[in-house]
């Protein structure tokens, strides 16, 4: 039986005005849905975040999801751990395993990219499939591994889980930090 994954792209840019868990991913069903949100730029702001996440809430009963795919620019904001823990905790209700992958916005307020991963990967997202990636403890205590090094690289296996067939890898989604501007040029 061929299995296809497919994969749905939503740029939020144009539409709004301006994990701790085990990462893999089962499916039941020969056909894998992706659905892949970007630059949602959560702006701590709940009369204009609502709109956001109505969108979110439309767009997963819409499609109807395997995997969320959360590709960068979540917010830009300088209380930027707020902003995460607003939408993560939001995605995390919808009961589909998600993934976070870093932006070059991301990390440019009070928190960085480390202490977001430390949030990603604290058990308290219940859905989340975030892994730090291959860095060591050096790396992660040193002040400039926010800026120029992906924290958030690291692959999630898509397994069929079929009746009667054991458990197969149908695909790998590699989640790779595209890293923050150069501060030099």
């Amino acid at each position: 039986m061929k299995r296809r994954l497919t994969v749905i792209p939503v740029v939020f840019a144009a539409l709004l005005f301006w994990w701790g868990c085990d990462t893999e991913l089962q499916v039941e069903e020969s056909e894998v849905k992706v659905l892949q949100l970007t630059d949602i730029h959560i702006l701590n702001d709940p009369d204009k975040d609502v709109r956001a996440l109505l969108t979110v809430s439309l767009m997963m009963d819409a499609v109807q999801p395997d995997y969320v795919v959360i590709t960068g620019d979540l917010t830009s904001e300088s209380d930027n751990l707020t902003a995460f823990k607003t939408f993560c905790s939001y995605i995390d209700e919808f009961d589909v395993p998600w993934a976070f992958i870093f932006g070059n916005h991301d990390g440019e307020g009070v928190a960085k990219k480390p202490e977001l991963s430390e949030y990603l990967v604290s058990g308290e997202l219940k859905n989340c499939l975030f892994e730090k990636g291959p860095v060591t403890p050096e790396e992660l205590a040193s002040d400039e591994l926010w800026y120029d090094k992906g924290i958030g690289n690291y692959e999630v296996p898509v397994y069929s889980k079929v009746a009667g067939e054991e458990d197969q890898v149908i695909a790998s989604l590699i989640m790779l930090d595209s890293n923050m501007y150069n501060k030099d040029l």
